[in-house]
């Protein structure tokens, strides 16, 4: 199955990303489908449940579900990835967790994964992780909880030899983490996060003033008022800490030939 979202009939010069979402539960797919829909409206949605399923063409970002279990026979999802570089070599792969697990994060981050969301991660911050993901960045989560053994597994001796040198394994591996976690994020990075927490309509009010449109023609392509358009630029300038609309235009949305207005106020 795939999912396209309905905003792909809508002409829109940065609608142009391509994001293949792969995912073997139809419940969990979908909605993911759903919320990246609806918060990233310049991307074009794909869902499928296996590899085989995906579509020729550009690839903007492929994005992966895997359970922590994984990180115990990483062979497997190595292979995965692997074939995912085989369909676009220069594609970047980012992975959702289904539970938060260090281990997991370990494994991944020595795939070379482009970017790993844990499900303790807010909405804004995940969409923020698939928007720097797809621009090439790189989005590593804080360290978190290894993943738990069963009682017969914490039961053996040798299981917990095992845990022990494991656990040590990943302490170092977590301090890795740890310090690129602490250190100052990117510029791309935060952007993309300011970005984040833009509503649909002021996505769609901004892609509109990047492209040179005056407060009169974003009004009637969105059927509101100027007014209404003036309030939402103020919010977006508030948001993204802009000075005014031509650096809010420029910097954050996609390149323009000319100023909304000529003016640099959201009047």
């Amino acid at each position: 199955m795939i999912w396209r979202t309905t905003a792909d009939a809508l002409p829109s010069p940065t609608r142009r990303t391509r994001v293949v979402l792969i995912e073997p539960s139809t419940w969990l797919r979908e909605c993911l489908a759903h919320a990246l829909e609806v918060y990233l409206p310049e991307m074009t949605i794909e869902c499928v449940s296996s590899l085989s399923e995906i579509g020729p063409g550009r690839v903007g970002l492929f994005l992966i579900g895997v359970d922590p279990p994984l990180a115990t026979a990483p062979a497997g999802l190595s292979d995965w990835i692997e074939a995912l570089r085989r369909l676009g070599p220069d594609t970047p792969i980012g992975a959702y967790l289904h539970a938060d697990d260090a281990a997991a994060i370990a494994t991944l981050t020595a795939l070379g994964v482009a970017g790993i969301i844990l499900p303790s991660s807010s909405v804004k911050l995940a969409v923020a992780a698939v928007r720097l993901m797809a621009a090439g960045g790189v989005f590593r989560p804080a360290v978190v909880r290894p993943f738990a053994p069963s009682d017969d597994e914490a039961a053996s001796p040798q299981a917990s030899q095992h845990a022990q040198a494991t656990q040590h394994a990943q302490v170092s591996q977590q301090a890795q983490v740890s310090q690129q976690a602490l250190a100052p994020p990117p510029r791309a990075s935060r952007d993309d996060l300011a970005l984040a927490s833009l509503t649909p309509r002021e996505r769609e009010v901004l892609d509109r003033l990047s492209a040179g449109r005056a407060n009169k023609t974003i009004a009637f392509d969105l059927h509101i008022s100027e007014g209404t358009v003036k309030a939402h630029l103020r919010s977006i300038m508030a948001k993204l800490h802009a000075t005014n609309r031509t650096q809010a235009a420029v910097r954050f949305g996609a390149p323009s030939t000319a100023s909304s207005n000529g003016r640099d106020d959201p009047e």
